[in-house]
């Protein structure tokens, strides 16, 4: 295993025993982009020379025993809708952001505290929408890396950071660290501040981390929170005494390798002592993308309203219609759509407040081609209702390309729990 395929814990460990250092683990990292990034285009822009510099400086830090936590001299990507001081944040077009931002978004401010060095910018859709970006997937250039957050999806999957921030709205952190191989994390729905991050929808948006394993995804998180992450602190492998699985839904739409990934996960789990029980849920999740679609179309258009009204063809094209369907729409249909929302947040929330955490599949199957971002019906559900989804991992098709789960449920450590327990099974 090379050091850029480790992980933070086992990256952290390593520069504390000494037999490495907070540089060379930068340059391994630099390394892989030199090496990857003109092919796979995930970041916008890279800062080598600021980075060696805060390398030097928190490597000195340690050797005076001033240890911020686990992320402490970890390279990581920061998505091009949240700003960084002295950068501009491009929102992923060509004419937004014509100025370097004055000061970082909180959770950028919480990352450095927590010791990271933000290593570069990575690529989003306009505006975390639809429109593919130029991102390839590092597993397959024909297939999409997913969007809105590809590149920071396909920067942690290529090894050219240990972890990238990402953002979700509708499945935009889960979905391309699906495809890409990697674990994402969006955090229940207003614990990481938006203030500094682009808006696509207030009522929707969720910044989360993404990263090589779901243990990285927690360190990540809880720096974005602003809490330091000790190893003791990661929350313990344990086999879930009970997990609640669903079809219908879930199901229907799943290509066949996913299927055979889910049944055997949940078999396995089951043969370990965990019971599994299959449950109708108690919502229609058709109805929640319905009702996700219109208060996206409708926060997107207020967020636009003034740049579309200038120069609508400055927009890609499904982007634009997101916020012409937005401006089509009255107040009474978006306040429909807003009390079912929470309608749907008090239902899910007691239910699985009863029946323990859910586990689903992430994605309908592997990525598909880059004509598209995939389709995120499996993720938009948990960005509306706003409770914590965290998925990995779970096994792959025929062809040998990921296929992931996620777990729901309103308890992150026991989500991460549960995750790292799945992890152990499918890495043994």
């Amino acid at each position: 295993m090379s050091l850029c395929d480790q992980s933070i814990l086992e990256i952290s460990n390593r520069i504390r025993s000494g037999s490495l250092t907070v540089t060379q683990v930068l340059e391994a990292c630099l390394e892989q982009i030199d090496a990857r990034d003109t092919d796979l285009k995930a970041f916008v822009e890279v800062w080598p020379s600021r980075a060696r510099e805060d390398a030097q400086r928190l490597q000195a830090e340690l050797d005076d025993n001033h240890d911020r936590g686990l992320l402490h001299g970890i390279p990581i990507g920061i998505k091009d809708i949240v700003d960084i001081a002295g950068v501009r944040t491009r929102g992923g077009t060509d004419w937004y952001g014509e100025n370097p931002v004055a000061e970082d978004a909180p959770l950028v401010a919480n990352l450095k505290e927590a010791g990271a060095i933000v290593i570069g910018k990575t690529v989003t859709t306009e505006f975390a929408g639809f429109d593919p970006s130029p991102t390839f997937n590092p597993l397959d250039p024909s297939r999409t890396p997913g969007g809105s957050s590809s590149g920071s999806a396909a920067s942690v999957a290529a090894g050219m950071c240990f972890m990238a921030v990402g953002t979700q709205t509708g499945g935009s952190i889960n979905r391309p660290a699906s495809y890409c191989g990697v674990a994402g994390f969006k955090p229940q729905f207003g614990t990481v501040s938006t203030n500094g991050v682009i808006p696509l929808s207030e009522s929707l948006d969720h910044p989360g981390p993404i990263a090589k394993r779901t243990s990285d995804c927690w360190i990540g998180w809880q720096a974005m929170l602003g809490n330091k992450v000790s190893s003791d602190g990661i929350p313990a492998i344990v086999p879930p005494d009970m997990l609640t699985v669903t079809g219908d839904f879930f199901t229907q739409k799943c290509e066949q390798p996913m299927l055979d990934v889910y049944d055997s996960l949940t078999a396995s789990l089951s043969d370990r002592g965990t019971q599994v029980e299959s449950i109708d849920l108690p919502v229609d999740f058709e109805d929640i993308l319905l009702m996700h679609r219109r208060i996206m179309a409708v926060e997107a258009s207020r967020v636009h309203k003034r740049d579309f009204a200038i120069d609508p063809s400055r927009y890609s094209f499904h982007f634009r219609a997101l916020i012409e369907e937005g401006l089509a729409l009255t107040e009474s249909s978006y306040q429909q759509a807003r009390n079912f929302q929470s309608q749907v947040k008090r239902i899910l929330s007691e239910f699985l407040t009863e029946n323990g955490p859910l586990l689903v599949p992430a994605t309908t199957g592997a990525a598909p081609g880059r004509e598209s971002t995939g389709d995120p019906r499996f993720n938009s559900p948990w960005s509306f209702s706003g409770l914590p989804s965290l998925s990995f991992v779970a096994g792959a098709d025929a062809k040998m390309f990921p296929n992931c789960l996620q777990l729901v449920g309103n308890v992150p450590s026991q989500l991460f729990s549960t995750a790292g327990f799945i992890e152990s099974i499918i890495l043994s």
